[in-house]
């Protein structure tokens, strides 16, 4: 078994040793997530959706890029949600949904193909929901580690797979936190 182990980090440091490292060009991409809760909701708000539009700018000749982010982060509650309309009753919907919009700042760092990256920023909560006590505005720090599969004549289109943890940070005293683990998927652009 450590036979095994050695020959494999061999080989993983073998193959990022060698491959050489690609100039970074700025990206656009824009992707979804799914996950699960972690926190005090977990039970309420079980699954979480995430859509995302962020802009990536390389730092100089390294392998650093700033990258800016914004989208939409929506807790489903565990009894759905559904929505309906009847010609004699209107418009009727059951169920609760908790919905954020992030905005954040942060960098990512590319090891060949392989990414970490780290954000931080606000969370606005766009609802409320109802029996639980959750800030307007929120600190949300979401670190994450993917891989950039990159096509095309200079790997213009891409697609990025990752997985992460979203962390908003200041739920009130006695209140709710909304926190999610997630795995995301981002079509990507260069610009």
């Amino acid at each position: 078994m450590k036979k095994i182990v050695l020959v494999l980090l061999v080989l993983f440091s073998a193959y990022f040793g060698a491959t050489a490292q690609e100039t970074l060009h700025p990206r656009f991409s824009i992707g979804g997530g799914f996950g699960g809760a972690v926190g005090s909701q977990t039970s309420y708000y079980p699954v979480g959706i995430q859509l995302n539009a962020r802009l990536e700018f390389p730092i100089a000749d390294s392998q650093l890029a700033i990258v800016g982010a914004t989208g939409f982060s929506f807790f489903t509650a565990a009894n759905g949600y559904t929505a309906s309309y009847s010609s004699y009753g209107g418009s009727t919907t059951s169920g609760d949904i908790a919905t954020f919009v992030p905005a954040q700042i942060g960098l990512r760092y590319y090891i060949s193909k392989l990414f970490v990256e780290g954000d931080a920023g606000a969370s606005f909560n766009l609802g409320s929901t109802a029996g639980t006590a959750i800030n307007k505005t929120a600190a949300l720090v979401t670190p994450s580690i993917g891989y950039g599969f990159r096509f095309g004549s200079e790997g213009k289109f891409g697609l990025d797979l990752s997985a992460g943890y979203e962390a908003r940070l200041s739920a009130p005293a006695g209140g709710d936190s909304f926190n999610l683990a997630f795995f995301k998927v981002a079509f990507s652009l260069g610009l």
